[in-house]
């Protein structure tokens, strides 16, 4: 992969990975034009939303061992809330809020489900740190989560994802200034956490390929070294497209 990217460009990033099972991630298309989806919009909860800068990735999991979907979304004050949608009952659980948000934007919640069962929910401190809450319970959102730091590199926009052998990846966007003073204001790359035991330990990209961050620049002329994430879709024969900026 060239470290050095000219101009702003979109650009399709692959990764030699194994994609999740259609279990954890399935969705139906109605009708006979298998064409055009049909769906109903339902407001799950009242007097708690709030505005996020969420990206369209990670924000829920369908389990098909308890019939459920679990969903995740930030709430007031940006606080991480979940909710579970069963299948067989047509009803919605009441909101669970599991993390603070810390009244910022940028600290929106993802969602994967590890092997073990487990629901995990990702937050980027806005530019301070990386967090993970942990269902207390596989196969629930109910109860109180435990909340672990799993990184300090000043991350923000989460993408995860699950891999087939049950390996969790976490690319995120660090603010290298925030960490070394020296960095230009606007040299932000993409780097990556990843997990072997649904979440109990993490390494970084750093620590893995020793290279300073996965996707990114430092050489642009007028320092406009900073990464986007913009999709990122696993596909049955194993790859992750990630599209960035």
């Amino acid at each position: 992969m060239t470290r050095l990217l000219r101009g702003v460009m979109s650009a399709v990033l692959l990764l030699p990975l194994v994609a999740v099972p259609s279990a954890h991630a399935t969705a139906d298309i109605q009708g006979n034009d298998l064409g055009k989806a049909k769906f109903t919009v339902t407001n799950t909860a009242t007097s708690v939303a709030a505005r996020s800068d969420r990206r369209p990735v990670a924000g829920g999991v369908y389990d098909r061992r308890v019939g459920k979907t679990f969903i995740s979304w930030a709430g007031q004050y940006e606080d991480s809330y979940v909710q579970s949608y069963d299948h067989r009952k047509a009803t919605w659980s009441a909101p669970n809020r599991v993390a603070d948000g810390d009244s910022d934007a940028h600290n929106y919640p993802t969602m994967v489900q590890a092997e073990d069962g487990h629901l995990l929910i990702f937050r980027g401190m806005h530019n301070v740190e990386l967090r993970m809450s942990r269902s207390p319970q596989a196969h629930s959102a109910d109860g109180v989560w435990e909340e672990t730091l799993i990184s300090k590199n000043a991350a923000t926009y989460l993408m995860p994802f699950v891999t087939r052998d049950g390996t969790i990846y976490v690319f995120y966007r660090e603010t290298s200034r925030d960490l070394d003073p020296t960095k230009p204001t606007d040299t932000r790359p993409m780097l990556y956490m990843v997990s072997k035991d649904s979440g109990k330990t993490w390494t970084s990209s750093k620590e893995i390929t020793g290279d300073d961050f996965a996707i990114g620049s430092t050489s642009r002329a007028d320092n406009m070294n900073e990464i986007y994430i913009g999709q990122l879709r696993q596909e049955q024969n194993g790859r992750v497209r990630i599209v960035y900026t």
